[in-house]
């Protein structure tokens, strides 16, 4: 399996470029057969003909003085929020982000796609390159004269601007110079080029005049990198434009051409062009000016780097030299493929539309760096991109909206693609590819590249059919468990999120659950975030714990996206089970945060949900759920209040999308947000020179003696109090700080805590005089920042921490219409869509909510969303709530079935059974369903401890982790064990085994797998099992794709292609003294895996003939344990490259292991 870990580097002659080297002779020759050949291709050229016609038709003056200059505004929204006039939002709602209609044919005029009005008024004729020191028309007219107009709301309109920039720039300069460049290419017919070149050369005779900072309004603001478009768009206009002048190349020894050209004061095309524009844009990426999201900003140099074909520096970059850039510099290929990816196959970004992106990319670049003499197709990553499109297919259709991803409505399948499964299946020859290739439809009809062979697509998929087997599976590095249960039209899935949600575009949703059933999203998400059409909307984002399926606590958001793990994942006949922790999420909040959930079969076509969620910490604990779109909510089990009059859920003075006042217990939270001196003109680096600077949720400084002042929410009297400061910890350096209230002073001293990340530091206060003014002072800086986020006075806890501290990040303040209900007993909520006869019911048992809350939200402004959609939430709270008085800990173990179902539930009730001598974490319950039949459930957190339950007719005792017993009026029509050695109702019993247990021996690199010390009677049962790994400091979890006996004793696991080496780098120094290795490169931030939390995990050297346990990582430094005397021996450069590369693994000898078990049983009648 390790057989690829390098890169296959071959000689590429290099020169100064003097013809094609994209679509070179090989590549076109192939065009010239596929047009030859195929009725599609010969239909291609012709389509292409017919694009290009427009251009054909226009001078070459004409096509050279439709280039806008540089200095025209453009912008890509109208008005960020309120794109129209007359409309406001609606055409948001109505046709999407950007709504605006608009054709060559009629010059910078918008239609508004709901009132069909069309704007501006005036009619736009000459270029107006004043700026942004221009004054936009006003008025009742709407005029618009290149700048914009200021309507009588003093909103400012860009219609022209936006015209010009999606219009103008887009579709008929960057668009049509792609156009025109493949019709030369098709037709040999030199007008094609000879348009695109006088259009190209005018682009890049001012390319450089290109500022996106100052010239393009983007979502409600300026000051954007960019040239065209802003640095991630500009990846592809590099793309597209550098590939047009490989196509068009030739035409530039066309005398005609050229005496045009000259006309115009341009002597050489070609130098304006390389020198002027595609060496810009190089440098652009090389110096991080435009960079787009990981794979774009690859894509667009390895492009530009086989279009320039240069080996003279002195030219420019080099071909050479950006080929290095990218697979060993800052474009980090070899990085981001062991250290970037998921060993599932996903980028490391939490949202699966954006990091499915990456597959997308890095599978187009694959495709290009051969050209550069680079071949990475043999690097186990590259085939696992081409996987997780089918793997996180759930229900057979549909993918998780998880981070920004999405929408309220559900959404289909990721990365599935002829791009993808395409190249894959020529690469590996993989089945389940070919077989997606033909659900999808798709087919290898691109001219310049044929990603696979369609004809041994159909000869395959005609022997094993199309259908994928896709069953309860963990994808382990991502974080994703997958319970899925039924067939065909009548599959059901439930998903549990539990991954590292740090790399980019996630929310905090650790344990978030998914259901899908009926073909439909039963429990979907919100999707993308409001404030990307709302930016002065305060965080009522989704990244907020509220609009996901997460208990939160004390109207706090889980305080970090660090990963949880997974503690079980288990397949029966008709129970599927997920359990998993996330204490991570709330680290200094919950000591228990933790969630099981299972798929229960009500038949063949139906299953319920069965959820626990158990947690323990705060005051007040918050279930939240919310239903789908389009359905009618009623709630029964008591009697809902009147609506709340004012404000939201987050208090009454609170209004809809404004910031909530965090609350302390017994003192007062000080908004450094508010804070008098605050500076934000400018980079917030620069800024923190002179002062406090505007930063996140808070504020930093580096300049010594620097002050900002702010004013407490009320009066503080005379008393000894505590101040309390987040403070970001660089972990190098020591901070003073001074809080003055009124004349008292409270010092503050901050010193390296251990690790990076936010922590309390506190200072005590004497107040003399009450006073409500208070001044932060950055007395000596002595680490990368003062950097504070939050600042609460109150009582004395003892410690740095500070009080009950919530509604810091609530995302309360986003639900209005709020209701209120105490349940006399067990209760339950029901989302009905009566045109369709769909329903989803949730049945909580008596105790799971002391005080029921029902509210509205206002989903994500998207094309067929509703107004509102309906929150509930079962809430739990100590005396005192939130801001009370207790010292104790609440625990709460809520227990819903939720159901998805047409007609009638089958569900009737839910309701607890008793134990005698059982930690208050277990749960017994009963669910009553249609017919007579029950449900007899049982979930523990201790699976060795025996419990004995009432209330079930007869005993019910059970010593496991999870067990159901489904009773007749017949009896025991079937029951499951999981993880547990018995189950008893009555006359019936169930006995089983304890799951294998142990230690792991030996890890087999080479082969992918590990032996554990364990002597499996029979090894092939473990087959598609999931086994979690780790030890004290980590925890992980492998599927078992094959399992045999060992040789010197013990069984030994193989993991497929799942790789469980997870990261590499090379060795850049050795302390052995402490056991420390440095890396040659940063172990965290944006690309890497669980963001670098490599803790537990192993450090091996380049041959991987010896490893050692990681206990801890600061930049970029491991330290080791148990390392030796001699650990700068043990990593040396084998192969002479000049690198001491080291491996990363998940596992190591000495890890445990435990691998859940399943033991079922079904009356056969």
């Amino acid at each position: 399996m390790m057989a690829g870990l390098g890169f296959l580097l071959s000689g590429v002659a290099l020169a100064g470029k003097n013809g094609r080297t994209y679509y070179d002779a090989e590549t076109m020759a192939q065009v010239k057969v596929r047009i030859g050949q195929h009725t599609w291709a010969k239909q291609q050229v012709e389509a292409a003909r017919a694009r290009s016609a427009w251009y054909v038709d226009k001078s070459d003056r004409e096509l050279w003085e439709f280039v806008p200059p540089p200095e025209q505004l453009r912008a890509i929204n109208v008005c960020i929020a309120h794109d129209c006039p007359f409309c406001g939002d609606e055409i948001t709602r109505k046709a999407g982000h950007y709504p605006w209609r608009m054709n060559r044919d009629k010059p910078f005029k918008l239609e508004c796609p709901v009132c069909e009005r069309q704007f501006p008024e005036n009619d736009f004729e000459s270029w107006n390159t004043e700026g942004l020191d221009g004054k936009p028309e006003d008025g009742k007219r709407i005029i618009d004269n290149g700048l914009g107009w200021i309507g009588p709301d003093d909103r400012r309109y860009y219609f022209v601007p936006y015209y010009i920039f999606w219009q103008r720039w887009v579709s008929d300069i960057i668009d049509g110079m792609e156009t025109l460049s493949r019709a030369y290419l098709l037709t040999e017919d030199s007008v094609y080029a000879r348009k695109c070149a006088v259009i190209m050369t005018k682009v890049a005779s001012q390319y450089e005049r290109l500022d996106y900072r100052v010239q393009c309004y983007h979502e409600g603001r300026f000051n954007v990198n960019g040239r065209i478009s802003d640095r991630i768009w500009s990846t592809g206009d590099n793309t597209k434009i550098a590939l047009a002048y490989d196509a068009i190349y030739p035409i530039f020894d066309n005398s005609e051409l050229l005496a045009f050209l000259r006309s115009q004061g341009i002597a050489s095309p070609r130098q304006v062009i390389e020198k002027g524009m595609l060496n810009v844009m190089a440098g652009d990426i090389l110096r991080g000016y435009v960079a787009g999201n990981m794979g774009m900003h690859q894509k667009a140099l390895a492009s530009l780097a086989i279009v320039l074909d240069n080996d003279a520096p002195e030219a420019g970059p080099t071909t050479a030299g950006m080929r290095d850039w990218l697979m060993k510099g800052p474009g980090r290929v070899e990085d981001l493929l062991w250290n970037g990816f998921w060993r599932d196959g996903l980028g490391s970004e939490s949202s699966p539309s954006y990091s499915s992106s990456w597959c997308r990319n890095f599978y187009e670049l694959a495709a290009l760096l051969p050209k550069l003499g680079v071949d990475i197709w043999g690097n186990p990553k590259l085939k696992k991109m081409a996987d997780i499109g089918i793997d996180m297919t759930v229900a057979g259709r549909f993918s998780p909206d998880i981070g920004d991803s999405g929408g309220i409505r559900g959404s289909g399948s990721i990365a599935l693609s002829a791009g993808l499964q395409g190249r894959a299946f020529s690469k590996y020859g993989d089945p389940r590819h070919a077989k997606v290739l033909a659900r999808i439809k798709a087919t290898s009809r691109d001219l310049f590249e044929s990603t696979f062979d369609e004809d041994a697509v159909a000869r395959l998929v005609a022997e094993q059919g199309s259908e994928i087997e896709q069953g309860t599976r963990s994808l382990g590095g991502y974080g994703l468990a997958v319970l899925e249960s039924g067939a065909g039209d009548h599959r059901r899935a439930i998903t549990m999120y539990y991954g590292y949600a740090g790399g980019g575009h996630g929310h905090r949703d650790r344990l978030n659950i998914q259901m899908w059933a009926l073909g439909k999203a039963m429990l979907p998400e919100d999707g993308y975030p409001f404030p990307f059409t709302r930016p002065d909307f305060w965080r009522w984002r989704n990244t907020d714990t509220v609009k996901h399926y997460c208990v939160v606590v004390d109207e706090t958001t889980q305080t970090t996206q660090a990963a949880g793990h997974l503690n079980t994942l288990a397949s029966g006949p008709f129970v599927q089970l997920a359990d998993a922790s996330a204490e991570a999420a709330y680290p200094e909040m919950a000591s228990l945060y933790r969630r099981t959930t299972a798929l229960i079969d009500i038949d063949d076509v139906r299953s319920y949900a069965l959820d626990i969620f158990r947690v323990r910490g705060g005051s007040q604990h918050d279930w939240c759920l919310h239903g789908p779109a389009f359905f009618d909510l009623a709630v029964n089990g008591g009697t809902l209040g009147a609506a709340q009059t004012r404000g939201t859920l987050a208090g009454v003075d609170t209004a809809f999308g404004k910031k909530p006042v965090p609350r302390v217990e017994g003192g007062v939270y000080v908004d450094l947000q508010a804070a008098e001196g605050l500076l934000e003109d400018g980079p917030y680096r620069e800024l923190s020179r002179q002062g406090w600077a505007r930063y996140g949720e808070g504020a930093l400084t580096r300049k010594d003696g620097s002050q900002i002042r702010m004013t407490a929410p009320r009066v503080l009297p005379p008393g000894r109090y505590r101040v309390y400061l987040h403070v970001y910890d660089y972990n190098k350096g020591t901070n003073d700080i001074v809080v003055t209230i009124g004349d008292a002073e409270a010092r503050l001293t901050h010193e390296p805590s251990g690790a990076r990340g936010y922590i309390w530091v506190s200072g005590e206060v004497a107040l003399a005089a009450a006073s409500k003014d208070v001044v932060l002072t950055a007395e000596r800086v002595g680490q990368t920042y003062i950097q504070p986020d939050a600042l609460a006075i109150g009582k004395d806890t003892g410690s740095d921490k500070p009080p009950r501290l919530s509604g810091l990040t609530s995302g309360y303040h986003g639900l209005y219409n709020v209701r209120r209900m105490e349940p006399q007993g067990s209760w339950a909520a029901k989302w009905h869509n009566a045109d369709e006869d769909l329903s989803l019911s949730m049945t909580m048992p008596v105790g799971g909510a002391r005080e029921v809350i029902v509210a509205d939200a206002s989903p994500e402004l998207q094309p067929g969303n509703p107004d509102t959609i309906q929150y509930v939430l079962a809430r739990r709270a100590l005396g005192g709530g939130v801001g009370g008085d207790a010292d104790e800990d609440l625990l709460s173990a809520y227990v819903a079935a939720i159901e998805p179902h047409r007609g009638a539930a089958s569900v009737q009730s839910v309701e607890h059974l008793r134990a005698d001598g059982v930690a208050p974490e277990t749960v017994g319950v009963i669910v009553r369903r249609e017919g007579g039949v029950v449900d007899l459930i049982h979930s523990s957190l201790d699976p060795n401890v025996v419990c004995r339950w009432r209330g079930a007719g007869q005993p019910l005792v059970v010593a496991a982790e999870f067990a159901v017993v489904t009773v007749s009026d017949t009896g025991v029509e079937r029951a499951v064990l999981v993880n547990g050695t018995l189950v008893r109702h009555g006359d019936f019993s169930l006995e089983a085994a304890p799951p294998p247990a142990g230690a792991v021996t030996s890890v087999d690199f080479e082969q992918n797998a590990i032996t554990i010390d364990a002597e499996i009677a029979d090894p092939g049962a473990l087959r598609g099992s999931v086994v979690i790994l780790g030890n004290e400091l980590h925890q992980t979890n492998y599927t078992i794709v094959t399992a045999k006996a060992a040789a010197g004793g013990g069984t030994t696991l193989s993991f497929g292609d799942v790789l469980y080496v997870v990261g590499m780098g090379a060795v850049a120094g050795v302390d052995a003294e402490d056991g420390v290795v440095r890396a040659d490169r940063a172990l965290t931030g944006v690309g890497k895996i669980d963001g670098g939390r490599h803790q537990g995990r192993w450090l091996y050297n380049e041959n991987m003939s010896e490893g050692f346990r990681i206990q801890g990582v600061e930049g970029r430094a491991f330290t080791l344990a148990a390392p030796g005397d001699e650990l700068d021996k043990v990593f040396p450069d084998v192969d002479g490259d000049g690198r001491r590369v080291y491996w990363i693994s998940d596992i190591g000898p000495g890890d445990t292991f435990r691998i859940p078990t399943t033991t079922a049983y079904a009356r056969q009648d």
